[in-house]
């Protein structure tokens, strides 16, 4: 279990994280953030991996899950041991708050869990080069 001062750092490193990515123009941003926070859980969720990582934040175990039914879709978020960091949930409707640093499970329990791995943007995938790139240039940012 994570201790409640370990838990607001990871809640206040989130919230920078978003203000500066939502701060971003839109030629600044990869085509997969241009709609942020809208389509965009996955990728977002990954780019915070890194930025945790970078404050020695560790035990990211990046999820993604699917919501089946008439309303169908898919989100993705963060889990570190018994929290989840989630930078996209505002994007559903019902949800508020811009980003969700939580124990409480109810609402992502709607999505069954398909995938849950260690987040990498060092991947050999090609389509993870913009979002890697995108990474570099907005850690110097993030760290300015």
């Amino acid at each position: 279990m994570i201790a409640e001062e370990v838990l607001q750092e990871i809640k206040r490193n989130a919230e920078n994280f978003r203000e500066l990515l939502e701060s971003c123009s839109a030629s600044e941003l990869p085509t997969c953030l241009k709609e942020f926070p809208a389509g965009s859980c996955g990728d977002a969720s990954l780019l915070l991996a890194e930025h945790l990582r970078s404050k020695e934040i560790e035990h990211i175990v990046y999820v993604r899950g699917e919501r089946t039914g008439e309303n169908w879709c898919t989100h993705a978020w963060l889990e570190i041991d018994d929290v989840i960091v989630d930078l996209t949930a505002d994007q559903f409707d019902g949800i508020s708050e811009r980003v969700l640093v939580t124990r409480e499970r109810s609402w992502h329990n709607q999505f069954k869990v398909v995938a849950r791995y260690a987040p990498n943007l060092l991947s050999e995938d090609p389509a993870i080069g913009e979002l890697r790139r995108f990474s570099a240039w907005f850690q110097k940012k993030i760290n300015n």
